[in-house]
């Protein structure tokens, strides 16, 4: 199923505005139009199979292409194995040898669609069509009319059940609440927008054959850097290759004089060749090939938080944090607390709940940080700036407190989005186990419990962390002390608390717990006539 290939932008991040169709003009034209494409079982087993009683006579064709245009592939050869098409080594092949190389002239680029007769007809109109509606265009002309394109346009594939732009109403509604859900809306929009253009100067043309050709371009282009320009570019043969991870290959966006893949390691004599399509979430993979991994540590999740007021004295501290949308600041986060991402949502839920400015100012300001009385003024280098807007970015738990008041936003939050999906987490995981699952259900059912997933980890520790935070202060130190030492799936953000927090002493470290025959007493400091406890407490 990974012939689905290569990183396109379908789920680009495009801003809907006026000139975008209206959804129900959408929808009723896939209804009437698309309606061959929907799936079903039949049709997933039919497709899955696509490639196994190939066109031998077009593979033909493509071969004498690749060696009249230039395209050096000494150890190579496509196979067809399980109704899928490979590449793989005709011999073995060293560790920093050149795999593939395709010359610039053998590429297909945006400049030389645009550069072909329906590109330049449509450039002549002065209406706007986007790089991927350009290659598109031209790989329709070409197999209507032929050309030097053609041996390569003929064995791009055809069908592409997997993609969410083919689902039929059952599949999307798993995929609503995700985090690629406003993209796909988006990008549903941007294709018809590019359709409606090329229906003009390519007469006959139906919304089913434009969809067709716009994600035989979305899932195989490469973006590339030429002449110092970037562009999009489809390359012939490396297209071919399916993903694995980490990458035995490597390849270079650098195509100036040709697109060159390089063997990272040895690879063995009849053993397919692989490379990385790069780290993406079920969500962006299921977006860009139609498929989803079972286990993936690039996952991600978005969370919606509420947006401080401008009167708020650390609002200007917060405003590079996230993005914000509907009066909510949004994060888009991994499970790893060491992540940047993660870090800016934390440092947001922190300055986001202090009560104490000058405990914050303080602890902000020492690490280099921002003070929030502190305007951007002239007199500032742009370097410094450059420095604190890069440290402000990561503030460290500022007390107890502070810390136990943005858990529980995050706790809220959690809540929240739970309610966004059309199914529980238990409900997915149940349909799962069913083996009779299409795999297209599987597919988004898998990306939209890669999401659950992430926020019941995160309800979870913000909940342990929120217990921990309550106890006393040596229980606190004792059991953060816990988490780290066990290495518990939260042992990142335990041991930045016990870092950060002042509570804790050096004499709390994760390899010498403390016991009851070192137990040290509670310092305690009289202040305004009455005890205290000394630490982040105060």
């Amino acid at each position: 199923m990974t012939y689905l290939k290569k990183a396109g932008a379908c789920a680009s991040a495009v801003q809907r505005s006026e000139k975008h169709m209206s959804l129900h003009e959408a929808d009723r034209l896939y209804e009437e139009e698309l309606k061959t494409l929907q799936t079903d079982e039949a049709q997933e087993a039919d497709d899955l199979g696509q490639y196994k009683d190939a066109d031998e006579q077009k593979m033909q064709r493509l071969i004498q292409f690749l060696d009249e245009n230039g395209v050096l592939y000494p150890s190579l050869e496509i196979r067809i194995v399980n109704g899928l098409r490979g590449v793989y080594a005709t011999e073995k092949i060293l560790e920093g040898e050149v795999v593939l190389h395709v010359p610039r002239r053998a590429m297909v680029t945006t400049e030389v669609a645009k550069a072909s007769n329906v590109g330049r007809r449509i450039q002549a109109s002065r209406r706007w069509l986007s790089p991927y509606g350009y290659l598109a265009a031209f790989l329709l002309e070409t197999k209507r009319e032929g050309g030097f394109w053609k041996p390569y346009f003929d064995v791009v594939p055809s069908k592409f059940p997997g993609m969410p732009l083919f689902y039929d109403q059952k599949h999307l509604e798993m995929l609503k609440g995700t985090h690629i859900w406003q993209q796909f809306i988006d990008a549903k929009a941007l294709m018809f927008d590019d359709y409606k253009v090329v229906k003009d100067f390519l007469p006959g043309l139906t919304l089913h054959e434009f969809a067709l050709a716009r994600m035989a371009v979305t899932t195989r282009v490469y973006k590339l850097m030429i002449d110092g320009y970037e562009t999009l570019g489809m390359v012939p043969l490396a297209d071919m290759l399916n993903h694995t991870s980490p990458s035995p290959t490597h390849w270079t966006g650098r195509a100036t004089h040709g697109f060159t893949i390089m063997a990272l390691t040895d690879l063995q004599a009849g053993g397919e060749i692989l490379e990385s399509y790069g780290k993406r979430s079920n969500g962006r993979w299921l977006m860009s090939h139609g498929l989803c991994m079972e286990v993936n540590p690039d996952n991600l999740v978005e969370f919606d938080l509420p947006e401080i007021r401008k009167k708020h004295p650390f609002f200007n501290a917060t405003r590079k944090l996230g993005w914000v949308s509907r009066k909510q600041r949004h994060f888009l986060v991994t499970n790893d607390y060491d992540s940047d991402d993660v870090r800016h949502m934390f440092s947001y839920l922190r300055l986001a709940n202090c009560t104490d400015i000058e405990r914050t100012r303080k602890a902000v300001v020492e690490l280099g940080r921002v003070d929030p009385e502190e305007d951007d003024s002239a007199k500032a280098s742009k370097k410094n700036r450059q420095k604190k807007a890069k440290d402000q970015s990561k503030v460290h738990p500022i007390s107890v407190r502070n810390e136990i008041a943005a858990l529980r936003m995050l706790v809220a939050a959690t809540e929240r989005a739970f309610e966004r999906y059309t199914t529980t987490l238990e409900q997915d995981e149940q349909a799962l186990k069913d083996p009779d699952l299409a795999w297209t259900m599987r597919f988004a059912t898998m990306a939209a419990v890669s999401e659950k997933r992430l926020l019941k980890f995160y309800l979870d520790m913000a909940r342990t962390a929120i217990g921990v935070l309550e106890s006393s202060p040596f229980r606190l130190a004792r059991a953060v002390g816990e988490q780290v030492r066990k290495g518990k799936p939260y042992e990142k953000y335990f041991r930045h608390l016990q870092e950060h927090l002042d509570v804790f002493s050096p004499f709390w470290h994760v390899s010498r717990l403390p016991t009851k025959k070192h137990r040290p007493a509670v310092h305690r400091k009289q202040e305004h006539g009455r005890k205290t406890t000394h630490g982040a407490f105060a």
